[in-house]
């Protein structure tokens, strides 16, 4: 049954679903968590949707976030499995693809049987993109024909244009997070090899370079990664003196 509480053409639940994509505050939200989230309001958006779903394009490889449980994701698999359908042609050409009865589709031979199978009979599938950088797609299907529209093919493609913002948004937080906890391991395992440097050109009493060729040694004999031979004379300097090293605290 369609989700969409409003009547055909009212602009209802494309206002509140737009509004709600305003009030989304990324750095609260993980990337996924953001594509869900866009899934359960497109539905809220489209008038006549049963399910909804996200096309998300990383590297190439296309992958589903849904608001409609299986009957969505098995949808989308079929199209990545065959190669061919409604949401990486969206993706392909930059263009809104819209199906009100899939029982009368020719474009994609192979996945239009396996559609109907699952009880698909309408599609709406726009892309969604940011000045010019391609992201995916937004997928919105019905299991009555007629429902989808060019009416609703307007409205999925006003929600996207919206979405695809907040989901660009969304991913520029998510690897701008993670570089920075990348750079911070970074950071620490310097500094740990920088004080197991120090220990060795003091017992050594030899200079920078000598002491870390040493380590390097030590860790290939040891096959074992530099940094962590390094934590480990830290570690015994460290259980000397009784105190433990912490390489963050400068």
């Amino acid at each position: 049954m369609a989700v969409d509480d409003g009547s055909p053409g009212d602009g209802a639940g494309l206002a509140e679903s737009v509004a709600a994509l305003g009030r989304f505050v990324v750095s609260e939200q993980s990337l996924s968590e953001s594509l869900m989230r866009v899934a359960e309001l497109s539905l809220r958006a489209v008038y006549g949707a049963d399910g909804a779903g996200v096309t998300w394009v990383e590297k190439g490889e296309p992958t589903t976030v849904t608001a409609a449980g299986d009957f969505v994701r098995r949808i989308d698999e079929i199209q990545y499995a065959l190669d061919e359908g409604p949401c990486l042609e969206a993706h392909a050409t930059q263009q809104v693809v819209t199906v009100d009865d899939l029982r009368l589709e020719r474009r994609w031979p192979r996945f239009t049987p396996a559609a109907l199978d699952y009880g698909l009979r309408g599609v709406v599938a726009a892309p969604l993109a940011v000045r010019g950088t391609r992201l995916g797609a937004l997928n919105i299907y019905a299991l009555q024909e007629g429902l989808l529209d060019e009416a609703a093919a307007a409205t999925a493609t006003l929600f996207a244009e919206h979405a695809a913002v907040v989901l660009a948004n969304a991913e520029a937080f998510s690897r701008a997070k993670s570089e920075a906890v990348t750079l911070g391991h970074a950071l620490t395992s310097r500094a740990v090899i920088d004080m197991a440097k120090g220990i060795v050109m003091a017992r050594r009493h030899c200079g920078s370079q000598e002491a870390f060729d040493h380590l390097r040694q030590l860790s290939q004999d040891q096959n074992r990664k530099l940094r962590d031979v390094a934590q480990d004379l830290v570690d015994e300097v460290a259980g000397e003196t009784g105190h433990r090293a912490d390489p963050a605290a400068g």
